[in-house]
């Protein structure tokens, strides 16, 4: 709760959030083979080197002028020469095959040219003193208004195909525009010097016709400069007014830091050349990882101790790898970009997550104002906003150490005050012992899961309110050296970055996570950490950070195992020892139980079912007996007796 995730509608800004770690070194192979090409995303915010070029119409560079600065922030004016623009241009120039910018031209006009109107062109002295009384004017290019392609035409009118189509110039009328990107005048005058006005001094052996080209309002909101954009120029005379096309770009070049090997990891064994190396040792960065784990512990026990006595900090390969606290707190204003501490920080690492209430700055959407706790609007200045000490500006387009008030109006950008914190997962000591113990028949439960963000919010739930983000910002160098490790090691990304530019963007998500995954992996083989599925979990007490995670693992689940059989009897300790002895008793037991039940209860069953059986088998007899025999009348049976009574009576007479 509390946490979003910055976003915004104008900017697609470079995004690191990563699926599961790729661990198929082939599939790395294959996304090298299919990648494709893309447009390196930087931080909007960072100092770059700006070149602005004007070329002509054969694609020389006749002028440019270099500076360091934001990029779309630095508006110089320009000042290329006609004569230049003119190589390549179309015939009557007298510049034909000519492509020295050293120097100009000293060559007769050709003859069918002589003795025209006040037209010379460039190819001596006295042409180029000619041209310099003459005034211009300037149409655009194809970033016009579609409605004015057939009207205007294109490069072989000098899109000036008829009146209406200039935006610019100095001629008499001085035509003007309310939308075109630049202003072009003459820096120089038009006035002849009689009587000679044909040898102006100021065109003996030197190029003499500058001209002064400066940015409009319109201009400084375009953010197509790299492109180029086209202009046409036309010189107003007698006639035909020739003319030119020159074209305007801008270069931006960030600083590129070569990756080289990975610090983090072991260095290779060294070979024995035979003598001591008079130079100082290498420093030793492999306990990068684990210095970050130091310090976010150092800061976790002073902001909350209770939670510290025992513990688990665990990183998780895949992105991202830091969160946001929200916090508010003064800025300061500056217009020197030196003051700003830019390191490499020229790509747009994003926050996917910010915790709690904090100062923003620009036009936040509504959906993202919870994340505020107060908004300020500022002012295009120029200025660079400075953050206080170890703070930062999460903005929609990345993540900056400055920001610069041209590039967050320009971009409609928005940004909050954060700290910046690792994201390390904590699981209680009791929690991580449970999930590996082996041997107990039932099912794993997953840990709870508390990212160090949230514990510095929320304490915990078991320090006072006060405690958190607030006791993070009341004492700042308990927080100095874990943002200077942060600072280390988003250099490391921005590196890894950078160098990822050079091939593919579709590579970048997978080899940066691959690179931190095998960055843990290697920990977690060398015993400094414990894996918990894609996690690498370092052990944590009021003593520190245990160096030796997975000693600490084994010593913890043996401890259990002795407790357990210590509460243990004798039968259930036989079961833990021998794990074949429960297999074979529960193979026996079955039989056994029967047969015991058989012997049981089997004599009653048996005489029970020959009690039935007899019972049965009599009454069938019975039955068969009355079928054999006829049964007697009781009439017959009563005569027969009487007759027998009278005889003997008689006879005894």
């Amino acid at each position: 709760p509390g946490s979003t995730t910055l976003t915004s509608n104008q900017l697609t800004p470079y995004q690191i959030s990563l699926g599961n770690l790729t661990r198929t070194p082939d599939l790395l192979i294959i996304l090298v083979l299919l990648s494709m090409s893309w447009t390196p995303m930087t931080n909007p915010h960072a100092l770059a080197t700006l070149t602005w070029r004007v070329t002509n119409s054969a694609g020389l560079v006749v002028w440019n002028i270099s500076h360091t600065a934001t990029p779309y922030t630095w508006w110089p004016n320009l000042y290329p020469d006609i004569c230049k623009l003119a190589m390549g241009a179309p015939a009557n120039w007298d510049v034909e095959n000519y492509f020295d910018l050293q120097k100009p031209p000293s060559q007769p006009s050709p003859r069918g040219r002589l003795g025209l109107d006040p037209w010379g062109g460039c190819g001596d002295w006295s042409q180029r003193s000619m041209l310099r009384t003459l005034t211009f004017y300037v149409c655009p290019g194809f970033h016009r208004p579609r409605g004015w392609t057939h009207s205007c035409s294109g490069a072989s009118h000098f899109y000036c195909r008829n009146w209406g189509c200039e935006t610019t110039g100095d001629t008499y009328w001085k035509p003007t525009s309310g939308w075109d990107y630049i202003t072009v005048t003459a820096n120089y005058s038009h006035t002849r010097s009689s009587p000679k006005w044909t040898q102006n001094p100021a065109c003996k052996n030197q190029w003499c016709h500058p001209l002064k080209i400066a940015f409009t309002e319109s201009g400084k909101r375009q953010l197509n400069w790299v492109k180029g954009y086209t202009w046409g120029l036309r010189f107003y005379k007698e006639r035909y007014d020739d003319g030119l096309t020159f074209t305007i770009k801008l270069s931006i070049e960030t600083s590129r830091a070569a990756i080289g090997p990975n610090p983090v990891l072991a260095l290779p064994p060294r070979r024995d050349v035979g003598h001591t190396p008079t130079g100082p040792e290498p420093k030793d960065t492999r306990s990068h990882l684990t210095q970050l784990v130091q310090y976010a512990f150092q800061v976790l026990n002073y902001t909350n101790p209770s939670a510290t006595e025992s513990c688990w900090l665990c990183y998780e390969t895949s992105p991202p790898f830091y969160e946001g606290l929200a916090t508010s707190g003064s800025y300061n204003s500056s217009s020197s970009p030196s003051v700003c501490r830019w390191s490499n920080s020229n790509h747009r690492l994003t926050m996917t997550a910010i915790s709690g209430k904090g100062t923003c700055i620009g036009q936040v959407p509504p959906e993202h104002s919870h994340i505020c706790n107060q908004t300020i609007a500022v002012n295009d200045t120029g200025e660079y906003l400075l953050p206080p000490q170890n703070a930062w500006w999460a903005c929609a387009s990345g993540l900056t150490p400055c920001l610069h008030l041209s590039a967050l109006n320009r971009t409609n950008d928005y940004c909050v005050l954060v700290h910046l914190v690792p994201r390390l997962i904590y699981h209680p000591y009791e929690d991580m012992i449970s999930y590996w113990e082996e041997g107990l028949h039932r099912v794993k439960r997953e840990p709870v899961s508390l990212t160090l963000a949230l514990i510095l919010g929320l304490g915990l739930g078991t320090a006072r309110v006060a405690t958190g983000t607030s006791a993070l910002i009341s004492q700042q160098h308990h927080y100095q050296g874990l943002r200077e490790a942060i600072d280390a090691d988003i250099q490391e990304l921005e590196s890894s970055i950078s160098k990822l530019q050079e091939s593919v963007s579709s590579l970048s998500e997978v080899v940066l996570q691959n690179r931190r995954g095998l960055d843990l992996l290697f920990l977690q083989q060398g015993g400094l950490c414990a894996a918990l599925k894609e996690q690498c979990c370092f052990y944590v007490d009021h003593s520190g950070v245990v160096k030796d995670s997975m000693a600490k693992v084994r010593e913890g689940l043996a401890k259990r195992k002795k407790e357990r059989e210590a509460a243990q009897g004798l039968f259930q300790s036989w079961f833990n020892s021998s794990p074949w002895l429960t297999t074979l008793i529960s193979s026996l037991l079955g039989p056994i139980c029967i047969l015991l039940l058989l012997l049981t209860f089997g004599p009653c069953i048996l005489n029970r079912l020959v009690t039935f059986f007899n019972q049965r088998l009599q009454t069938v007899q019975i039955m068969l007996l009355r079928q054999q025999y006829q049964p007697l009348d009781s009439r017959d049976n009563d005569c027969t007796h009487d007759d027998g009574g009278s005889k003997i009576d008689s006879s005894g007479t």
